[in-house]
């Protein structure tokens, strides 16, 4: 049978359709690319991450694929830079990286542009951008002030930075800092008058109770504690279901772990680390597990706070007890525990079906 041939694809699409797991998307992804299907690469990359948004091999597959579409200028963006400078050629660069998730080279760039060109209000709306996106993503206070102190720095330029204003009002409306998102949806009313989106949103902001107070900083430490926004807009990416919110999920998917042979233990936690769900062969004390594992997460967390690296995704740990795997997804840690015996990525595709048994559990997975 030849790899790319017609049967040895419908054998990997009906095993997405039976198990979506990450590694069945990717191998499915990679085969259409190697066959020169392009298009059903991407289609099904977007697929991919529409369910596991958090997935390292998906979203290194569907940015992979992405910015083969945008090398060329990349290149042309990386020429201008380099013989003729413009904080136009710095801020789309910046854009595209971004949009790649390359937001440590997008930073690189706007950091760059702001020593060059301080004066021009594209790259702080990039960077503003970019820390709002991260702040969704943790609630670390951190990255809300920042993006708050960029899109502010964008606006003092360009008082007519319409995204900047926008993205402003936004966050102010979703931390509960209520009468600033009103005055900078009324900023923009000033220039764009009758903007049915800038209207809607003022609409909502009049119509929300004001908290006992709007001090920003007040707003982020308790986002941070509390982990979730002051309100949602129905845009916003945190309105997708999670797992988290259904905790019934995990039952079914944790029971057939009973007929896994590789792992020992796997916990369920939220992004707190508090134990949600659990399971453990027989004579294995689970808390003992949880206890170990709550402590190299919580060094995981802080290592990545520190060095400012974005929100975690996976972290691998091999030793003579075995290995390993802490992965987090839509705001759940899953953690598990292999046999010394059994190979790491043997261990890493269980826990990725696990996932993906949980997903189906959730939303279904009609393909």
């Amino acid at each position: 049978m030849f790899w790319n041939s017609k049967d040895n694809f419908e054998q990997l699409e009906k095993a997405v359709r039976k198990a979506p797991s990450p590694t069945n998307y990717s191998e499915l992804i990679t085969q259409y690319q190697n066959a020169g299907k392009a298009d059903k690469a991407l289609s099904t990359a977007n697929q991919a991450i529409y369910y596991f948004p958090d997935s390292e091999e998906i979203c290194d597959l569907y940015y992979r694929i992405k910015k083969k579409q945008v090398q060329a200028q990349i290149d042309n963006l990386r020429y201008v830079i380099e013989s003729n400078p413009t904080p136009v050629a710095y801020a789309q660069l910046a854009e595209i990286y971004g949009d790649l998730r390359d937001q440590d080279t997008a930073l690189s760039l706007c950091r760059e542009s702001i020593e060059k060109f301080p004066n021009d209000d594209a790259t702080h709306l990039v960077i503003g951008e970019i820390r709002a996106e991260r702040f969704y993503s943790d609630f670390q206070e951190r990255n809300g002030k920042l993006a708050i102190e960029s899109l502010e720095k964008a606006c003092d330029i360009n008082p007519q930075n319409y995204r900047a204003l926008l993205c402003l009002s936004k966050l102010y409306l979703q931390i509960g800092a209520i009468s600033k998102a009103i005055q900078k949806l009324k900023d923009i009313l000033l220039f764009s008058p009758g903007d049915e989106i800038v209207e809607q949103l003022l609409k909502t902001a009049n119509q929300i109770k004001k908290p006992a107070h709007e001090d920003q900083y007040i707003l982020f430490q308790k986002i941070e504690q509390d982990g979730k926004l002051f309100m949602l807009l129905e845009d916003s990416k945190q309105t997708t279901i999670r797992p988290i919110d259904r905790p019934e999920v995990f039952e079914k998917p944790l029971n057939a772990l009973n007929k896994v042979s590789s792992i020992i233990c796997l916990l369920v936690c939220d992004r707190d680390g508090t134990l949600v769900a659990h399971h453990a062969k027989d004579g294995v004390d689970y808390n003992t597990c949880y206890e170990i594992a709550a402590s190299i997460f919580q060094t995981i967390q802080e290592s990545s706070r520190q060095m400012d690296i974005g929100q975690f995704q996976h972290s691998q740990i091999e030793g003579a007890f075995g290995v390993i795997h802490i992965v987090s997804l839509q705001e759940v840690v899953y953690i598990v525990f292999g046999f010394k015996e059994v190979k790491p990525l043997e261990v890493y595709k269980e826990l990725q079906s696990f996932v993906s048994s949980v997903y189906k559990e959730l939303y279904g997975f009609v393909a």
